[in-house]
C-alpha cells in the first residue's frame, strides 16, 4: 500500500517501512503494511495514493468554467403585473394587488396567470368582495368552483 502524509506524526518504523518513526507532512511511503496503512488513513493522518498513479494537483476553476447561473448577484423578481426586467424592475402595468383584483374582475389577468399561493389569494380576495361564504383553508379548486357557482348565482 501507497501512502502520503498529511500531517506530521510519529509512527511505526517497521509497519511504515520507513528508517525513522518520525514522519512529516508530505513524505510518501511505499510497501507500508494494509492494515496499519487503513488505520492510518482512517485517523485522516495520511492519503492512500492508487498504485501506478502520482497524487493527484487541483486547479481553481476559472470563470470561464463557473456552471450557468453561478457568480450573479441579479435576482429577477415578478411584480404584480407580471413583468419584469434581469435587474428585477418593472417593465410594465406597475398595478398593486388591489388593481390585480380589478383586472382579474375586468377580465385582464386571470387567476391561471398567477402562482398557486397568488392564485389562492386573489380567489379569497373575489369571494369576501362576493360576500360568498369559504372556508379559508380550502384549496385553489374549491375556492375557484365556490366563486364560480355564486357568479351562477348573481351574474351582476
Amino acid at each position: 500500500m501507497k501512502i502520503k502524509a498529511q500531517w506530521g506524526f510519529r509512527g511505526d518504523a517497521l509497519k511504515l517501512n520507513a528508517e525513522s518513526a518520525d514522519v512529516k507532512a508530505g513524505q510518501v511511503f511505499e510497501d507500508v503494511d494494509p492494515e496499519y496503512g487503513h488505520v492510518l488513513v482512517g485517523k485522516g493522518l495520511v492519503v492512500k495514493i492508487p498504485e501506478g498513479t502520482a497524487p493527484r494537483e487541483t486547479k481553481p476553476a476559472k470563470p470561464a468554467e463557473l456552471k450557468a447561473g453561478e457568480g450573479s448577484d441579479v435576482v429577477p423578481t415578478i411584480n404584480s403585473a407580471g413583468a419584469t426586467d434581469a435587474a428585477g424592475t418593472q417593465t410594465a402595468g406597475g398595478a398593486g394587488p388591489a388593481d390585480a383584483v380589478s383586472d382579474a374582475a375586468a377580465g385582464g389577468l386571470t387567476t391561471s396567470d398567477q402562482g398557486a399561493d397568488d392564485k389562492k389569494a386573489l380567489l379569497i380576495q373575489q369571494l369576501e368582495a362576493a360576500g360568498v361564504e369559504f372556508d379559508r383553508r380550502w384549496g385553489a379548486a374549491r375556492l375557484e368552483a365556490a366563486l364560480a357557482e355564486a357568479q351562477k348565482k348573481d351574474p351582476a
